[in-house]
């Protein structure tokens, strides 16, 4: 018998309002570096320590509320997502990328939006979906190969949320729909500065002091 198992992230880091790209931070400028990790990349390529392609697992699993661990408002329409685990995703770096995941029964295009705590190295955690298009869920563990996907299609054009609270003298976003994984967020303010942003766990792009005046969230 296969247990199913529930899991729900927990973000302690309070609600977020949703914006799109050219509304709701006055007189700013975003600038996002989008980094592949490749095993064997040249030295100064932009990589990740994501992750590349390998083989291992799969399981699967339900995601009881919100959008995983990457902070999104909800898993993507289609339901198609994986959690990976904490050495793959590494502080987030990979949100928002994609996976290529094939099993016995076919492949499967997966968006990660979460991470797997219990999981290691090698063990992704698929959603029933996504699952379902490799084995019967009944299966319950399945070998697996995957892979990175580099620009793959998206459902739309990309965009942000904003965290509440954020002023001039805090700011937090969450980058959303980037088919690439992000190495890098840049913020150009009011005064023509860019300030480079810090990515938290919870795939956030945090400024500590703000972006300064004109910032209107």
């Amino acid at each position: 018998m296969i247990t199913k198992r529930l899991r729900t992230r927990h973000i302690m880091h309070g609600p977020l309002r949703r914006r799109m790209l050219g509304g709701g931070i006055a007189a700013a400028v975003i600038a996002l570096t989008a980094g592949l990790c490749v095993p064997g990349s040249p030295a100064g390529a932009a990589t990740l320590p994501a992750v590349g392609s390998a083989s291992g697992i799969a399981t699967h699993y339900v995601l009881q509320s919100g959008g995983g661990n990457c902070s999104y408002p909800g898993p993507p329409a289609n339901h198609m997502f994986v959690a990976l685990s904490a050495a793959e995703y590494h502080g987030a770096a990979p949100c928002g990328s994609y996976l290529q995941v094939k099993g016995p029964h076919g492949s499967v295009r997966v968006e990660v939006i979460d991470q797997c705590p219990e999981c290691k190295s090698g063990h992704i955690d698929l959603s029933e979906a996504a699952f379902a298009k490799l084995a019967p869920l009944r299966a319950g563990i399945i070998k697996v190969s995957y892979h990175t996907i580099s620009n793959p299609p998206l459902p739309g054009p990309v965009g942000f949320l904003v965290k509440n609270g954020s002023s001039r003298y805090w700011l937090a976003l969450v980058v959303m729909n980037t088919g690439n994984a992000i190495a890098s967020v840049q913020l150009k303010t009011s005064a023509g500065h860019w300030l480079k942003l810090t990515h938290a766990n919870w795939n956030a792009w945090i400024a500590q002091q703000g972006a300064g005046p004109g910032m209107t969230v």
